[in-house]
C-alpha cells in the first residue's frame, strides 16, 4: 500500500472512531434525559415519528462506526478481505441514510440537524475510498431517492380518518352560527399524560368552543362549563389511537384543527396552548405539523411565526402513548 492510501485509511479510522464517540454522547444524552445534540425542531418531530426509540437508532449507530474502524484497519494490511468489507459497510450506511434522508424530504418535509451531521460523516468516509465507491454511493442514493418520490408512501388521509366525531367522548360546542363555522378542534389526550393534564386545566380556565376530546384510553370526567359528555367506550379508544398511530403521531397530547381548506397537528403543550390562546385572538396557529390538505398524506412543517403571548418554555411536552407519563 502506497503513503497515500495509507494516510486516507488513518483518516478514515479517525473519522470513524469520530462518528463512533459522537454516536455514543448523544446516546448518554439520551438515556439520561439530557439535551441531545440538535439544532433544530427536526429532531423532535423525526423522533416523534419513528417507531424505533431514538436510543436504538444510537447504539446503532456505534455499533456501525466501531465496525467501520475495525475494517478501515484491516484494509491497511492489504490482506483482501478489509477492502471489500469496508466498501460493503459504507455502501450500507449511504442505502440507510439515502432512507432517512428521503423520509425526511419527502414525507416530513423538515430535516434534522443530528441526522444531516451523521450524513456528512457516511459521505466523507465513501469519499476517502477513491472515485468508484463515490460512484457507487451516488448511485445507491439517487436509486433510493426515485424509489420514494415514486411511491404514495400514505393512503389519501381521508380514508384513513375515521370520523372524529363519533369518536368523540365530550365537547364544547358553538351555539350561534358564526361560531360553528370555524375551525374545528380535536384533543387527543390519555388518562396517563401529565402534558395533557396541563391542557385540559388551561380549558377550563377559558373554554373554547368547537373542540371535541378524543381519549385513548378510559380517563376521569371533564368538568368544563357548558361541557356535553356522551359515552365513551373501548371502540372510541381504539378508534382515536388508530387514527393517530395511522398518521404517523405516537405521542400525546394532540390538537387536530380542521378547517374548509386544511388540516393540522399540533404535537405539543407549548404549541397546543399557543394555538388555543391566539384562537381567541383570531390569529394564525404559531406552527406545527401540517398535513397537506389535497388527500396526500405528506407531513409539514408549518411556520415558525412571532408569537404575540409567548408561553413558558417546557422541559418535555408529550408521553408516548404506550407509557406512563404521571
Amino acid at each position: 500500500m502506497n503513503r497515500f492510501r495509507k494516510i486516507l485509511k488513518i483518516l478514515g479510522i479517525a473519522t470513524a472512531i469520530g462518528g463512533f464517540l459522537l454516536t455514543g454522547y448523544q446516546l448518554v444524552l439520551l438515556l439520561l434525559g439530557q439535551n441531545t445534540i440538535c439544532f433544530n425542531d427536526g429532531c423532535e418531530i423525526v423522533d416523534s415519528l419513528t417507531t424505533v426509540p431514538p436510543w436504538a437508532f444510537n447504539g446503532a449507530g456505534m455499533l456501525y462506526f466501531l465496525l467501520l474502524a475495525i475494517s478501515f484497519k484491516a484494509a491497511m494490511k492489504d490482506d483482501g478481505y478489509g477492502e471489500p468489507i469496508t466498501r460493503l459497510l459504507l455502501l450500507g450506511g449511504v442505502a440507510v441514510e439515502g432512507v432517512l434522508f428521503a423520509y425526511q424530504y419527502i414525507v416530513i418535509h423538515t430535516f434534522c440537524s443530528y441526522c444531516l451531521i451523521i450524513l456528512s460523516i457516511v459521505v466523507f468516509l465513501n469519499i476517502l475510498e477513491g472515485f468508484r465507491q463515490i460512484f457507487r454511493g451516488v448511485a445507491v442514493f439517487a436509486a433510493i431517492q426515485i424509489a420514494f418520490f415514486s411511491l404514495q408512501l400514505a393512503a389519501p388521509i381521508e380514508d384513513k380518518q375515521t370520523d372524529l366525531t363519533a369518536s368523540s367522548t365530550a365537547a364544547l360546542l358553538a351555539q350561534s352560527e358564526e361560531e360553528k363555522g370555524k375551525k374545528e378542534f380535536y384533543l387527543f389526550y390519555s388518562s396517563t399524560c401529565k402534558h395533557c393534564e396541563k391542557v385540559l386545566n388551561a380549558l377550563k380556565e377559558n373554554p373554547q368552543y368547537n373542540i371535541r376530546f378524543n381519549p385513548i384510553d378510559q380517563t376521569k370526567p371533564i368538568h368544563i362549563e357548558g361541557l356535553s359528555a356522551v359515552n365513551s367506550s373501548e371502540d372510541k379508544f381504539r378508534m382515536n389511537k388508530e387514527f393517530l398511530m395511522n398518521i404517523g403521531i405516537s405521542t400525546v397530547p394532540v390538537l387536530y384543527v380542521k378547517d374548509q381548506s386544511s388540516s393540522t397537528l399540533y404535537t405539543s403543550v407549548s404549541k397546543i396552548l399557543s394555538v388555543l390562546e391566539e384562537q381567541c385572538y383570531q390569529k394564525e396557529a404559531e406552527y406545527g405539523i401540517q398535513l397537506s390538505p389535497d388527500g396526500s398524506g405528506k407531513v409539514s412543517l408549518v411556520g415558525p411565526k412571532k408569537q404575540l403571548f409567548p408561553l413558558p418554555k417546557q422541559d418535555d411536552e408529550n408521553c408516548k402513548m404506550d407509557e406512563e407519563c404521571l
